[in-house]
């Protein structure tokens, strides 16, 4: 909701309804994966706090006429 007040100040016409999303992981390929692991291990990351209504778990699928969305689990 605040995101589209802000947008809504600068004029920006909204074409579809907004869904935040936060992508954890998208990998292709991986030539060492012992290493990759490792690293996901000693990744630091910052805490942060934010209030979410409902969560859903996303499958995407990287296909050539662009991502196929596929919904795991929704947890509210």
């Amino acid at each position: 909701e605040n995101i589209e007040n802000t947008l809504k100040e600068f004029n920006f016409k909204k074409d579809f309804k907004f869904h935040a999303h936060i992508t954890l992981a998208r990998v292709k390929y991986v030539d060492d994966k012992e290493k990759f692991i490792k690293n996901i291990k000693d990744l630091k990351v910052e805490e942060k706090t934010i209030e979410i209504k409902d969560f859903r778990l996303v499958k995407s699928t990287l296909t050539p006429k662009g991502p196929v969305y596929e919904d795991l689990e929704t947890y509210s």
